[in-house]
């Protein structure tokens, strides 16, 4: 039963940990570096603007300094496209590719918030329309051929991406998701069901369909050989991200982020299947309860966790887990 293993980062570093932001920063780098030598198979970078808690706003630049520090990892970028210029994200993006042997992953997404979009002065009703458009700009600027662009003649956009990074889409709603099909190389999916739709309208258009994604289920996970002490260290920061994501879905209108409810005590992160502090033994239980192609993801820093907190449970993983795992070595399981 081979497993795949993905970490991941937004690089929140809320001052109220009382930590200089760079630390976060330069944590992430470390384990990267690890994760490569570990076999896993990609790092996910977010992106948000206006935040209070230092949330990255700037994957390409992260996954820039991540591919210096590593050999294989896919370096898979939330891209909020409204925000980009698309010629030069076609640039920055080629150039990356090219520096880290073409293992840029862009998911290009449309954002939610609208601090964001009025921070760009940038209307929220059109982001759809960004996205399409982006998707559209990035693959002709990577043909290395002249197109037009809003009535402008682009005569070639370089440099040429060899080879081209495979473009993914974020949607959540069905119009977008099946408007992936048609434009994108693959999905990245808000759930399960987004991706199971986004296969059946891939069949119906005539193209090429993706495996199923890898099994998952959990987001936060925590490895310890005392889990209920655990608990009370991890508590603090995963609270501020749920919290977080909470207030962000307030402020679209929503009266509860179905994934991530407002959580103010143990048991209420307890009580959230998204959340799990499991001793090795019970790690190695659940990646074998996925079967085959199962996935196990880390978000090792998440809510500003102190980086020697992320590195007790990683090592537990690296000593009492791994050695027990059929790791997965392709790196094209990353969707």
């Amino acid at each position: 039963m081979a497993t795949a293993l993905e970490v991941w980062f937004d690089l929140r570093a809320p001052t109220w940990t009382g930590r200089p932001v760079r630390e976060t920063y330069e944590a992430a780098l470390d384990i990267c570096e690890w994760a490569d030598g570990m076999g896993f198979q990609g790092v996910t970078v977010g992106q948000h603007h206006c935040t209070e808690d230092n949330y990255s706003p700037s994957p390409v630049i992260t996954a820039s300094a991540i591919g210096g520090r590593t050999k294989h990892l896919n370096l898979r970028m939330i891209i909020l496209s409204p925000f980009y210029n698309p010629l030069k994200l076609a640039e920055d993006l080629a150039v990356l590719n090219l520096h880290t042997g073409g293992r840029a992953l862009p998911v290009i997404s449309a954002g939610m918030r609208k601090a964001e979009f009025d921070m760009y002065g940038i209307r929220l009703e059109d982001r759809a329309n960004w996205v399409v458009e982006t998707v559209d700009v990035l693959r002709k600027a990577w043909s290395g051929e002249p197109f037009e662009y809003r009535g402008r003649n682009i005569p070639i956009v370089s440099p040429v991406p060899d080879p081209k990074p495979r473009l993914l889409m974020g949607a959540s709603w069905r119009k977008m998701i099946l408007k992936a099909a048609e434009i994108a190389d693959g999905l990245s999916p808000a759930e399960a069901a987004h991706y199971d739709m986004f296969r059946e309208e891939r069949q119906r258009l005539g193209k090429s369909v993706p495996d199923p994604l890898p099994k998952q289920g959990i987001d936060f996970m925590f490895i310890s050989e005392e889990p209920e002490k655990a608990w009370e260290q991890v508590f603090p920061y995963w609270t501020h991200t749920v919290n977080v994501y909470s207030r962000w879905a307030a402020e679209r209108g929503l009266r509860v982020n179905v994934r991530f409810p407002q959580a103010k005590t143990i048991e209420d992160l307890k009580s959230n299947p998204m959340f799990r502090v499991f001793t090795p033994e019970e790690c190695l239980e659940y990646a074998q309860s996925l079967g085959d192609k199962g996935e196990l993801k880390f978000q090792a820093l998440a809510g500003g966790m102190p980086p020697e907190m992320a590195w007790s449970s990683l090592k537990l993983f690296e000593k009492k887990v791994a050695p027990h795992l059929d790791i997965v070595s392709d790196p094209n399981v990353m969707h």
